[in-house]
């Protein structure tokens, strides 16, 4: 027995609509895809650099407090409330892709007069800025640093 199988002419191209659909649907996954991976490198990316900038910062810091522990013990303390520019960070240690050098601003907040020693306690307010590396992404931290000054005159 022979049966003899037509497509009927109602069903003729729906393979082609139903393979396009999908083809379609396939397209807009791929899209939508690749957004989001572009979305999360542009997160990752500033995440890197607010991260750039806050080593940069810290590191400003730690050269602000040595230099109130090492370089204020021979002058002057009145020259302090002035002490301000940019950190020369060694290039051993320096970081790399800053889009300028971390500031900081030192300030002298008060004296401990009535120390009984002769030695004085000064408190200083240190303020360093650092930008990451596009000028948009800027950290300030602050620290108070109280440091045993000798024969400390105002």
């Amino acid at each position: 027995m022979n049966i003899h199988l037509r497509p009927s002419k109602k069903q003729a191209g729906v393979v082609l609509v139903v393979s396009l659909i999908m083809l379609l649907l396939l397209t807009l996954i791929g899209v939508s895809g690749m957004q989001s991976t572009g979305l999360e490198e542009k997160m990752a990316g500033n995440k890197r650099n607010r991260n750039l900038a806050f080593q940069a910062a810290e590191a400003a810091l730690r050269h602000a407090e040595n230099y109130i522990e090492n370089g204020l013990a021979n002058s002057n303390a009145t020259q302090i409330n002035v002490a301000q520019g940019v950190v020369n960070i060694p290039v051993a240690s320096a970081i790399a892709g800053l889009s300028a050098q971390p500031t900081y601003t030192i300030t002298l907040l008060a004296v401990d007069y009535y120390a009984t020693n002769p030695a004085k306690h000064a408190t200083f307010q240190v303020i360093a800025t650092a930008n990451g590396a596009d000028t948009a992404t800027v950290v300030r931290l602050q620290t108070i640093y109280i440091a045993q000054v000798p024969d400390i005159s105002i």
